[in-house]
């Protein structure tokens, strides 16, 4: 969407600027305007077929499989580093004060 958004904006200046010629703008204008609209149909369509009680049983079921694959001595490094990717939303080393700040991903 953001593209999008940022494409309209840059045909307008450049038709404001004299770069293109109204007919230009017209008909290069269709184009992410289709594709912003598209883009909105299908976002409707995603929230429509989603409520939050199947999202949260879904993040909880998978945040419990990263669970075990980081408890689990079989596991390899990388699917570790996988798992945990998974779970923790944000992880920030602050250097000038030598700490971790780790956030991780909580359902309510």
């Amino acid at each position: 969407m953001r593209q999008t958004q940022t494409k309209q904006a840059r045909l307008q200046d450049a038709c404001l600027s004299g770069i293109l010629d109204p007919d230009s703008f017209a008909s290069a204008k269709r184009s992410p305007d289709e594709s912003e609209a598209a883009i909105r149909q299908e976002l409707s369509g995603f929230h429509a077929r989603t409520d939050d009680a199947t999202i949260h049983q879904t993040l909880r079921s998978s945040i419990s499989a990263a669970l075990a694959t980081l408890r689990s001595a079989e596991a390899t490094l990388e699917q570790k580093n996988t798992a945990s990717r998974f779970i923790i939303e944000t992880c920030t080393f602050d250097k000038a004060t030598s700490t971790l700040s780790i956030i991780y991903r909580v359902i309510f």
